[in-house]
């Protein structure tokens, strides 16, 4: 089907439970930079009974009984539902957008290669290619591609003024792995830049007069989901990150050239 061709089995797994259907409880994180609103009902007019920290740990309820937490909110361009979660002693509800089985970056976290290293031990050594090549004056190419245990791949590749990488996310949505790139030091101000996402392509400028080219695109059918966000910039060369969705995992490149 075409929505579901857009989200990986297990995204759509947990997208179920967040619906009313699972019945286990889970541990969860928080990915609200400036705190996520632990509310005492389903609905962005509920009371807020405390703000939970970025980072924090805490336990994600059976929803069964809760008819109205099947209803889709979108808070700042991003699109979930409320989840019911334990906070501490407290139960309440919060955006389901705002919330990862992953564990968020922690603080002064740089890129991507160090996030992961955080997350899981590699899983056997890393498999490397290089080349030199004639007709590239400085020399060649190189590719590397680390496989974490956790089932999360690293990428490297660099060449003559061109870098990119990219890091594998299985089994998560581009919500989620959005709210969890850019708590990341090297992202962080770029995706600042536009605090709310705005379908289409627009622009927008740092404090510096810098300007980003954004394209976010959505699907509209039968709720709404987003399946990708890339920005663009130039400052001495291009450079670009984007957070897509394939049939099995979500996909953050950045690559930067001349």
């Amino acid at each position: 089907m075409k929505t579901r061709n857009r989200i990986t089995g297990i995204a759509a797994f947990l997208l179920l439970g967040a619906i009313g259907t699972l019945s286990a409880q889970q541990t969860m994180y928080s990915t609200a930079s400036a705190g996520l609103s632990l509310r005492q009902g389903p609905g962005d007019k509920a009371k807020v009974l405390t703000r939970i920290p970025y980072g924090t740990r805490l336990t994600a309820m059976n929803m069964s009984d809760d008819t109205l937490a099947t209803q889709q909110v979108v808070l700042g361009g991003l699109p979930g539902y409320w989840r019911k979660v334990k906070y501490k002693d407290t139960l309440g509800y919060v955006a389901e957008a705002y919330l990862s089985g992953i564990q968020p970056p922690k603080a002064g976290t740089k890129n991507m290669k160090s996030y992961v290293a955080q997350l899981s031990p590699v899983a056997g050594a890393a498999l490397v290619r290089e080349e030199k090549q004639e007709n590239i004056s400085e020399g060649g190419i190189s590719v590397t591609r680390q496989l974490y245990k956790n089932g999360m791949v690293h990428s490297d590749f660099s060449g003559y003024e061109y870098m990119a990488e990219s890091l594998q996310f299985p089994g998560q949505t581009v919500v989620t792995v959005y709210n969890l790139v850019r708590g990341l030091s090297d992202f962080a101000p770029v995706f600042k830049t536009s605090p709310e996402l705005k379908e289409g392509k627009y622009t927008t400028k740092d404090a510096q007069g810098q300007e980003y080219t954004w394209e976010v695109r959505y699907t509209h059918e039968n709720g709404l989901w987003l399946d990708e966000i890339k920005v663009g910039w130039e400052e001495g060369g291009y450079s670009n990150i984007s957070i897509r969705s394939t049939e099995a995992e979500i996909i953050v490149t950045y690559s930067s050239g001349v």
